[in-house]
This record gives structure tokens, sequence and C-alpha cells, in this order.
């Protein structure tokens, strides 16, 4: 993506997978407001549908690890 025309800056997030955190302060590094019930601990558990997709279909995937 790193040509895209569209992209202006680089926000750089580490990890496989990210922390929520650091997927949090990248969020707020481009000025994105996201509910904070999806980063916080113990909720939903909605941020692992985030990485749900990432890894579904691959043979070491596992859905029990996921709660949606």
């Amino acid at each position: 993506n790193r040509d895209h025309p569209n992209i202006k800056e680089l926000v750089p997030i580490r990890g496989c997978p990210p922390s929520m955190e650091d997927i949090k302060n990248a969020f707020e590094t481009c000025g994105i407001k996201v509910n904070p019930l999806v980063f916080q601990e113990g909720s939903s558990d909605i941020g692992g549908a985030i990485f749900l997709q990432k890894y579904k279909g691959k043979p070491e995937f596992e859905e029990s690890f996921y709660k949606l």
C-alpha cells in the first residue's frame, strides 16, 4: 500500500497480532475516534473480531480461541 496515492502518512503498528493498546494508539494518531469499549479487556471481546478473518481457514487457526 505504500505506493497508493491516497496514503499520505505511515502509521506503523508493530506485532503479529498487534496489541489492542497499539491499535488504539494508531487510531488516535490518525485522529480516528473509536468507542473505547472495543479496546477494554474483558468487554465483549470485539477486538478479537479484528484478527479473526486474518487467520480463519489456516490450518493452525483454532476458532475456539475467539469469542464473538
